[in-house]
């Protein structure tokens, strides 16, 4: 386990586990599925196998994340969030919302990975359009496949490996998807490029536009006031 503050103070006590480097990121790793130890090590660039064995250790022995045991054919582990680990995860969220506004245009030494969309469409959701909505969707971002179900303002991610019944599978590269966020590109003119694809309802791929990229970082002068 890390140092300890010392503090008698629910802050300080949650510091003590998600102060640690490259605890949040791998609690964000696992928050929208299991993980096998390779799959960690592939969505965490720069952290070494031995800081990522203790991190997860350490973890386990707070009971935020378990191993499981996959039977076969792919007889292998994996490593998941336990119900308070998933508390936390739906916390870290709430700081990644605050920190939209740092995000400003990827430079080009930043490394950005698919599975990563999932952060910001759980932190960027319209939660008022969504009150009014109970709707399916499929992301297939390149060759990565997620569900997001709307359901009256509770939303829920998750990774796929083959595509489901949806009311709407949207099929774009993570550079377009970017691009939306960062204001490049408009809906209709993704579409009309094929950039864009919808299939299913097209109102409901305008629905999870709506919902998840149109839902802009404050601009500076939004900020400033």
């Amino acid at each position: 386990m890390g140092k300890s503050y010392k503090q008698y103070c629910a802050l300080a006590k949650t510091f003590e586990i998600v102060g640690e480097r490259w605890t949040p990121l791998i609690i964000r790793e696992l928050m929208f599925g299991g993980r096998r130890f390779a799959d960690l090590i592939e969505g965490l660039p720069g952290i070494g196998a031995s800081v990522l064995a203790s991190r997860l250790k350490d973890l386990e022995s707070r009971e935020l994340v378990y191993k499981a045991h996959l039977p076969p054919p792919a007889a292998s582990s994996i490593y998941q969030l336990t119900e308070r680990g998933a508390s936390l995860g739906e916390k870290l969220l709430c700081l990644a919302e605050w920190g939209m506004e740092l995000l400003g245009g990827k430079a080009d030494d930043e490394v950005f990975q698919n599975r990563w969309i999932l952060v910001h469409i759980k932190t960027a959701m319209d939660r008022e359009l969504a009150e009014a909505l109970s709707e399916t969707y499929i992301l297939k971002v390149d060759e990565d496949i997620y569900r997001i179900k709307v359901d009256h303002g509770e939303l829920e991610a998750a990774q796929l490996i083959e595509i489901e019944k949806a009311d709407a599978v949207i099929t774009a590269t993570a550079a377009v998807l970017l691009a939306l966020h960062d204001n490049q590109l408009s809906f209709d003119d993704v579409v009309e490029q094929g950039v864009y694809k919808v299939e299913g309802e097209l109102a409901a791929g305008r629905r999870f536009y709506e919902l998840f990229i149109k839902a802009k970082r404050p601009t500076s002068t939004e900020v400033a006031a």
